[in-house]
């Protein structure tokens, strides 16, 4: 996993003083097709995780220093450090 990754996770375990489970974390190609995944998914680049419903609000997930944050009914379960502007999607 990329080390910006884990660092932006560590600061969301130090504001809950939890865990962060992870569901889904690096995923190769022939993975990632097969259970539907984007073409050019960032879990292919080690640069993302999906986490369960109500890890973190969308502020937090902000301020931890994600880039990519895919949300389901306004919360984050998709997020990542890609390189670039920050992104936005829902599910």
């Amino acid at each position: 996993m990329r080390p910006r990754l884990l660092a932006c996770l560590e600061v969301l375990r130090a504001v809950h003083r939890k865990p962060i489970l992870i569901v889904s974390g690096y995923r190769c190609p022939v993975h990632n097709s097969a259970i539907g995944g984007a073409p050019d998914s960032q879990h292919m680049y080690a640069s993302a995780v999906d986490v369960l419903p109500g890890t973190c609000t969308l502020d937090e997930a902000v301020n931890a220093g994600f880039i990519g944050i895919g949300t389901k009914n306004g919360v984050p379960v998709h997020l990542d450090v890609r390189d670039g502007k920050p992104v936005r999607w829902t599910y």
